[in-house]
């Protein structure tokens, strides 16, 4: 009985459970072509062989790490590390910083 009901809570407080919507877009996988700091901009810009603009920043020729994200030093190390081995890397944007879409995720995979 006591299994039931635990059950039944969970599916309950489940059902009240929505995900989070945001304007996050994906970027396909592909390879950076190009990061670099650049004056002006706080954070490290990337070119990728797969570029979109999903939140409409108004540039779709860069992506952008901001400085302040929360691991910018191991992000940018998975970045560096990925444009020297030339392996594919995938991104979700949210947001615009500095006019630039912002990643929110980075994803590699060693295949």
């Amino acid at each position: 009985m006591a299994i039931k009901l635990k059950s039944f809570l969970l599916i309950l407080v489940l059902c009240f459970i929505s995900p989070r919507s945001d304007a996050s877009g994906g970027i396909a996988s592909g390879h950076i072509t190009l990061m670099m700091f650049y004056d002006g901009h706080t954070g490290v810009l990337i070119k990728h062989t797969n570029l979109a603009d999903p939140d409409s920043c108004g540039r779709s020729d860069y992506l952008i790490l901001p400085d302040s994200y929360s691991h910018f030093n191991e992000a940018y190390s998975l970045l560096l590390a990925s444009y020297m081995a030339d392996k594919k890397i995938s991104f979700t944007v949210s947001g615009c910083h500095q006019g630039i879409p912002a990643i929110k995720h980075i994803y590699t995979t060693k295949g």
